[in-house]
């Protein structure tokens, strides 16, 4: 490095310093490399759409994800790494270089991975990621996504249209009172949720006897009256290839009174 250069590393205050700092930028990709590697070994027990989100769409993590290991390192996330890289890079940029003609080069350079780094961020952030199956002779107004879970009220009072509201797998993961009355905002319904499982089995009494009896007035009705059905709650899957399945029993109620229990 020639004088100039260390001269101008150190011509603002002390965090100017640091945020500008080469020091910072080598210590933020060794990171980011110890991130990829600690998170593509965690892909094998927990599949990658789950690393993803943990590792690289968060502000930070641990390594192991599994809570019950004796120790667990704590980590950056690859959105608060990328944050620290575009302040680095933008930081050093107008450290060291002035924005004229004779430096458009590096500016270009330096502005397409900021552009780049931003760009992720956005994306990982607020993508949705959904599909569309329409059956031979049929018709669809709606995507599905795959991995995402909801329970949706569907008002079709008006012909041609569609009222739809709907309770979040998140929302559902926190109820574990199953008297507390939920409102449903935009609807005149309540609900009270029994239970949720993030994943379960569903099947005949006969064919799984260690099941957990369950009834219900609408939904299965049918199916259950003429076979006796129980469920089986299972452990989350986190396999790219094996999906969860999820269950509820919940009721619904308008002025007071019960308009049925769904399963």
């Amino acid at each position: 490095m020639n004088e100039s250069f260390l001269e101008k590393a150190k011509s603002g205050t002390a965090w100017y310093n640091f945020l500008a700092s080469l020091q910072l930028t080598v210590w933020l990709l060794v990171v980011s490399m110890l991130l990829i590697v600690l998170g593509t070994l965690e892909q094998v027990n927990w599949g990658v759409w789950h690393i993803q989100k943990a590792y690289f769409s968060s502000w930070g993590c641990f390594y192991p994800l599994n809570t019950a290991a004796s120790f667990r390192l704590p980590l950056p996330g690859g959105f608060l790494l990328g944050t620290l890289l575009v302040i680095n890079l933008i930081c050093a940029h107008f450290r060291h270089f002035k924005i004229n003609v004779r430096h458009a080069g590096i500016s270009l350079i330096h502005g397409g991975l900021v552009l780049l780094l931003v760009g992720g961020f956005v994306t990982a952030a607020f993508q949705e990621e959904s599909a569309m199956v329409i059956p031979d002779g049929e018709t669809r107004a709606f995507t599905e996504a795959f991995r995402e879970f909801e329970v949706a009220i569907v008002d079709q009072t008006e012909v041609g249209k569609a009222k739809v509201v709907v309770i979040p797998d998140d929302l559902l993961r926190t109820l574990n009172n199953p008297e507390a009355e939920l409102e449903i905002p935009g609807s005149p319904f309540k609900a009270k949720v029994e239970f949720y499982y993030p994943n379960s089995v569903l099947r005949a009494k006969s064919q799984m006897p260690d099941g957990t009896d369950i009834s219900a007035t609408k939904g299965i009705k049918g199916f259950a009256a003429s076979s006796p059905v129980a469920l089986k709650r299972l452990p989350e899957s986190y396999n790219d290839n094996v999906g969860n399945v999820p269950s509820m029993r919940i009721e619904l109620l308008a002025n007071g009174q019960s308009l049925g229990i769904w399963l």
